[in-house]
């Protein structure tokens, strides 16, 4: 499933990012329920919609959540049969155990899977919210088409042209020429096909 070290690893990762952010493990259990709720149900639309990238992401995200809000890996001599995602909301207990389960059974890697999650996260930037009592992503792309679309509604224009991508002080944004050289961040964007099991146990 994953190693310990692994495990410590992402936690360390994670950490990392939520000090970057200015965010503490108090609020992470405060908001828990609502945020995890938020990444089941993008989980529950992708696999309505058979869609295997958001499926991985949206269990990928799940984990995050659990992790930053403390969660550990739990019973190490459970074996899993039946995954019930709705367990640490019913239970308040943040398992990830199941997750990690669900992404190995859908024949991933979950810890190289975390990484290019952790990747895709570095990649945004944004501020703490008071208002929304959240940390907010500002806005980004990434892909072209999306800046584009972005630009355009930030712009209040209905036509830009196409950006180019550009990197300055080791971060890629999409830049507009044309428009003075307006500027959105380039997300990365995970990954997960490079995070496949060469056998599905």
């Amino acid at each position: 499933m994953i190693e310990k070290e692994q495990f410590e690893d992402i936690k360390d990762k994670l950490r990392v990012c939520r000090e970057e952010r200015g965010l503490n493990k108090e609020d992470q259990k405060r908001n828990f329920r609502v945020d995890y709720t938020k990444e089941l149900a993008k989980f529950f639309e992708a696999e309505r919609d058979n869609n295997q990238y958001g499926i991985i992401k949206a269990l990928c995200d799940m984990i995050v959540v659990c992790v930053n809000a403390g969660g550990n890996i739990g019973c190490a001599s459970c074996e899993f049969t039946n995954i019930n995602l709705t367990y640490p909301i019913i239970y308040r207990s943040i398992d990830i155990k199941g997750l990690l389960y669900e992404l190995r059974r859908e024949g991933y890697d979950p810890y190289k899977c975390l990484l290019e999650t952790i990747k895709e996260l570095n990649s945004r930037t944004g501020s703490w919210s008071e208002e929304e009592g959240k940390w907010v992503k500002d806005k980004g792309a990434y892909t072209k088409e999306e800046a584009r679309e972005v630009a355009k509604e930030i712009l209040k224009k209905d036509y830009v042209e196409y950006p180019q991508s550009v990197l300055r002080a080791g971060q890629r944004y999409w830049q507009f020429v044309a428009e003075n050289h307006f500027e959105i961040k380039e997300w990365y964007k995970a990954d997960y096909a490079s995070c496949k099991l060469e056998s599905v146990e």
